[in-house]
């Protein structure tokens, strides 16, 4: 036998198998004595109404009963339109009870219709009555038990089958796995099922408040979105299990709906924030974070008014595959933030991606692709644990980094605030210093110019008593005029010195010609003093900007600094131009007073402030005058300079720039 006649057998008998499978009929189900839970998978034979008008009557005549496909699993039908008919065959045995609860579950089915045989036969011809129930059918209207889910209690007669037949239809995801139940059994697992979903919702609710509760307080924003998480995970699950309309809104069938919907954008807005707070995304990424917000917020905001609208089942399938997409995204943008070492992203990603896979078995039910069972029914409730606790935890992870946060800035406040106090302390004590040393300035100053004007003063007296013994005539008169020539130069230095220390901002500059004020200056000093005071320049100008009145005192002083060394001598007065430094686009002048004096000694600072020379401890003077010279050159952008000349005496020199 060849390999291409083995392979045409084997695909011929997986032909016969698959035609097998699909055409072979549903077997009756026989309840049994002992049995606490009979599920109907594998019982039951389906067909699909699209319409949603065929009666009854239409659907058990001969045409479409043939139509009827035996459904291997329980009933996963997805989002379908119409109506979708079951049809088995139960039976029991003789010492089975007579009475079993049917369950239909599944709270979030519109319409719910069992149609049962009224003369406990199910033979040709035989009527049917209809029993109805389901999320749509008012509570008044309903002829099933009493419970969140479709329940009917059924007496099935001893030894015959019976063929029954359930009608559903519904705008949400069409799946259920009917099952016969004991009373008792079903009343045990209902309470177990209650005991399972109160806990999840008590805790669900405990996580929430104190979400809200702490993340006002602190003002975080990544706390605030676990809360909304958990929010709309309640406004999903309690409809979803039928609690929310069964306790509170048991007359109002769209209500669930819509908060189902309202539930889902949520979930899609809080979801986003979560990793934008919590992930760790806004820091990482603040533009993607910002954009993705409005994207999200324009797809979530219109499904959820739809939902309220009334047209839930048009938007939830795209709501739950928009809200995998948007969780798929999520994790792939955590796990780009881990690789970059983001290590809140690295918290977050784990339950996030938990509550993603195992909420994709409940998508994978509602939309047909996978049968309904344990994980496909549960995993979702155990995603939302998970996912819930996990919050809480990362939560409070942050909590407590935000208070090491805020107590190690309260830490480096204090010490700073320390650091800035022990600063301000030192300044005051460095402004305690220097007040105290400007105040003893003040005070030596004040006691040299009452020194220095008593000499004047004695001369001035003496010189007055000789005019009025009728001596001394012209030359008590020329010792008046130098006395009084002193005080008013000793008061012109005091009161510059202190206008210069207050404020050099008010000095008004003003083109001055150096040459022609040191030729007034010449003059004054010859014609008063009496001594050869001459100026010596090649210039006929010699321009500078500066303030006339600052610049007299700076060769007034000068030149009387000159007068006090002289003995007598010639002095001059130099102005020369200076060569063009680099940054003095016009050049300097030079300024000079050269005198024949003893000479500049080199163990003290000339133009310190309250500074003298010794040769000079006798005369008149507050040690201000070439002190108020240096300050004077350098308001003036000009220098200070002094030598001894080479043969005898001094020269003390300014350089000023040209303009």
């Amino acid at each position: 036998m060849t390999f291409g006649s083995c392979r045409g057998m084997l695909l011929h008998f997986l032909v016969v198998l698959t035609l097998l499978f699909f055409t072979l009929p549903t077997r009756a189900l026989t309840l049994e004595n002992g049995s606490d839970r009979v599920p109907l998978a594998g019982h039951i034979s389906f067909f699909h109404d699209s319409s949603g008008k065929m009666s009854f009557d239409q659907v058990v005549g001969e045409t479409i009963v043939e139509k009827f496909k035996p459904l291997p699993g329980n009933v996963s039908m997805g989002y379908i339109k119409g109506n979708v008919w079951l049809r088995f065959e139960v039976s029991r045995n003789e010492d089975a009870p007579a009475q079993w609860w049917l369950e239909i579950p599944n709270p979030l089915i519109d319409e719910v219709s069992l149609f049962v045989p009224t003369d406990g036969t199910s033979t040709t011809g035989s009527s049917y009555a209809e029993l109805k129930a389901g999320e749509q059918i008012l509570t008044e209207a309903r002829d099933s038990i009493v419970n969140r889910q479709a329940v009917f209690a059924l007496l099935l007669p001893e030894g015959q089958r019976q063929t029954l037949y359930l009608r559903l239809s519904s705008v949400n995801a069409l799946v259920t796995q009917p099952s016969f139940w004991a009373r008792q059994a079903f009343v045990s697992a209902s309470s177990r099922e209650d005991l399972f979903f109160g806990g999840l919702f008590g805790l669900l609710i405990v996580i929430t408040f104190t979400g809200f509760l702490v993340g006002g307080t602190v003002r975080d924003r990544g706390i605030l979105a676990s809360a909304g998480f958990n929010i709309s995970l309640l406004l999903i699950l309690l409809p979803n299990e039928g609690y929310l309309q069964f306790y509170l809104f048991p007359n109002y069938p769209r209500v669930p709906d819509a908060l189902i919907g309202v539930g889902l954008a949520l979930n899609f807005i809080v979801g986003w924030e979560l990793l934008v707070s919590l992930g760790g995304l806004g820091a990482a990424a603040p533009r993607v974070a910002k954009h993705m917000r409005w994207v999200i917020y324009t797809i979530a905001v219109p499904v959820a008014l739809a939902a309220l609208a009334g047209h839930y089942g048009e938007v939830a399938p795209f709501m739950q595959l928009f809200g995998h997409i948007e969780g798929s995204a999520i994790i792939l943008i955590s796990l780009i933030l881990v690789v970059r070492g983001n290590q809140d992203a690295k918290i977050f990603i784990i339950p996030y991606a938990t509550y993603i896979i195992l909420s994709l078995s409940r998508l994978g039910r509602n939309l047909g692709w996978l049968p309904a069972n344990l994980l496909t029914e549960h995993g979702f409730h155990l995603a939302v644990l998970i996912q819930s606790v996990s919050l809480a935890v990362i939560a409070t992870y942050r909590l407590h980094r935000l208070r090491s946060e805020r107590e190690e800035a309260q830490t480096k406040e204090l010490l700073l605030s320390k650091r800035n106090e022990q600063e301000l302390e030192n300044r005051v004590q460095e402004r305690t210093v220097a007040l105290r040393r400007s105040m003893e300035d003040q005070r030596h100053l004040l006691s040299m110019v009452a020194h220095e004007f008593r000499n004047p003063l004695a001369v001035v007296d003496g010189a007055a008593q000789n005019i009025a013994r009728g001596i001394g005539g012209s030359i008590s008169i020329q010792q008046i005029r130098r006395a009084v020539d002193r005080m008013s130069q000793l008061l012109v230095n005091v009161l510059a010195e202190d206008r210069l220390t207050d404020n050099f901002s008010n000095v008004e500059m003003r083109q001055i010609d150096l040459v022609a004020l040191a030729r007034d200056c010449v003059d004054f000093h010859a014609s008063a003093s009496g001594l050869s005071v001459t100026l010596h320049t090649q210039e006929k100008e010699a321009f500078i900007s500066g303030n006339q009145y600052l610049l007299r005192i700076l060769l007034d002083n000068i030149v009387d600094n000159a007068m006090k060394y002289a003995a007598s001598e010639p002095i001059e007065v130099i102005i020369e131009r200076e060569s063009r430094p680099e940054d003095s686009p016009f050049g300097l002048w030079h300024l000079a007073v050269r005198d024949n004096g003893p000479g500049i000694p080199t163990d003290i600072d000339i133009f310190g402030k309250y500074v003298r020379g010794n040769a000079v401890a006798a005369r008149s003077g507050a040690g201000l005058g070439l002190f108020l010279v240096a300050r004077i050159a350098g308001l003036h952008g000009g220098s200070t300079r002094a030598r001894r000349r080479p043969d005898q005496g001094s020269e003390i020199g300014v350089l000023l720039p040209a303009c």
